[in-house]
């Protein structure tokens, strides 16, 4: 739907975000079980006739639309990650790109700013779907999802999209690449400024380093 006007408040404006974060979850979910047919930011869903779309495979959009391997280059090439996250990085991306899971919606950018709750903090939209693909779902969603909250808040989004603790811990590894090889403009950026100090601050947050949780 297109609505000039939603009666309600921006996610961020929300007193309990813990209680819109599970029901963020819950629509990542609904959203991604939602069939579409190949690959890209030209939509195809499976109930219409529409030749729309452009990757036909897995591996063009990969390489073609998202580029990976350019923005593993990139992130290589300012030494940005240590040497095992770097093989660690390479490793998964060898195995994603021969992977023949069938594609789903993805929306693109499921966060605080993109919903409006009403006063009881019932998600009532989501907004800005300019960023929606044709995806292998739930990699790339939850990537851009759980970037921006904090270690329960995750827990929480996690809880809400239903995955399992064992499910989720098989998959975090790919969802950790498509986090890191997002960065990989800013980091291009960073490298042509020569701002060496913010530049050691995403070396540090690309490695972990602000991971207390973890090992």
């Amino acid at each position: 739907m297109i609505q000039e006007k939603i009666r309600g408040i921006e996610g961020p404006m929300y007193a309990e975000p813990m209680k819109i974060i599970e029901q963020m979850g819950k629509l990542a979910a609904k959203i991604n079980s939602i069939p579409t047919r190949g690959y890209g930011y030209g939509i195809r869903l499976n109930w219409m006739n529409n030749p729309g779309g452009q990757s036909t495979s897995w591996k063009s959009f990969l390489l073609d639309e998202l580029k990976v391997e350019q923005k593993l280059s990139v992130l290589q090439s300012n030494n940005i990650l240590t040497r095992v996250n770097l093989r660690k990085i390479k490793t998964t991306l060898k195995h994603v790109l021969k992977w023949k899971n069938k594609p789903s919606l993805n929306h693109g950018d499921i966060r605080m700013k993109n919903v409006i709750v009403n006063d009881k903090g019932k998600i009532i939209a989501l907004l800005d779907w300019e960023n929606c693909s044709s995806n292998i779902a739930p990699y790339w969603d939850l990537s851009i999802a759980l970037h921006d909250l904090n270690v329960d808040e995750k827990e929480a989004f996690v809880k809400g999209y239903g995955l399992t603790a064992a499910a989720y811990s098989k998959m975090h590894g790919v969802i950790k690449m498509f986090n890191a090889l997002n960065y990989a403009d800013v980091i291009e950026k960073l490298a042509k400024k020569k701002n060496q100090a913010e530049f050691e601050q995403y070396r540090l947050r690309l490695n972990g380093y602000y991971e207390l949780f973890s090992f």
